[in-house]
């Protein structure tokens, strides 16, 4: 059984985790919030709407938070919430850096289970700006803290000894290592992203071990 509640943690924990739509070369004071919409290949298709808001300090930081759902009948079953801030560490000419922190909070639903999930995530960021266009590489680490089960009634006739509860997951971190590329016009803009998803001990991958998405952004 305890097998099972790790891979199940595993699964939760391999959500797609993307970098931020945002182009820094086109934040200042007059241009510092921007909304967007994703679709991306994620155990299926998903759908993401976010938002960005950038305080231009001497080490510009941007707050981030978005929400995403797959497609489905139930929508609301599973979702994945995902707020928390990205500094931008340095600036060479046109080559960006900046590393984020979020906090996420998703649910995931089945015939035998309702998991209940807190994690994070930490990510890294290199990038090519330029007002019109962008291209950049990101790593990120996702991790699951803590799950609660609850498992339905027909698994718990199938399987008495299951226990509800909050579980501490021995392993559920997965590392992405991706790519993105950009374009503005005007004040709106297109991204495409991607990577391989690999098990944070890099020896195994979830179960479909890549992601994709392509974004839209507005800004002002």
């Amino acid at each position: 059984m305890k097998k099972v509640l790790i891979i199940v943690c595993l699964l939760v924990a391999s959500k797609l985790a993307k970098s931020q739509n945002m182009n820094w070369a086109l934040m200042n004071d007059s241009l510092n919030q921007s909304v967007e919409a994703t679709l991306s290949l994620d155990y299926g298709i998903t759908y993401g709407v976010g938002y960005n808001y950038v305080f231009n300090t001497m080490f510009p930081l941007a707050l981030h938070g978005d929400v995403s759902i797959p497609s489905g009948e139930n929508l609301l079953d599973d979702y994945k919430i995902k707020t928390g801030a990205v500094l931008r560490l340095t600036q060479i000419g046109d080559v960006y850096v900046d590393a984020g922190l979020m906090g996420i909070t998703r649910s995931y639903n089945s015939d035998f289970v309702r998991i209940f999930n807190f994690g994070s995530e930490a990510n890294l960021n290199i990038g090519y700006y330029r007002k019109h266009w962008y291209i950049g590489a990101n790593i990120s680490y996702d991790k699951a803290i803590v799950s609660n089960f609850k498992h339905t009634d027909d698994y718990k006739n199938n399987y008495p000894e299951v226990v509800d509860g909050w579980y501490e997951p021995e392993s559920g971190g997965n590392i992405k290592f991706g790519g993105k590329v950009g374009g503005n016009f005007g004040k709106n803009g297109i991204v495409l992203q991607a990577g391989l998803v690999k098990t944070e001990e890099l020896s195994s991958s979830p179960l479909i071990p890549f992601y994709a998405s392509l974004g839209y952004t507005y800004n002002w």
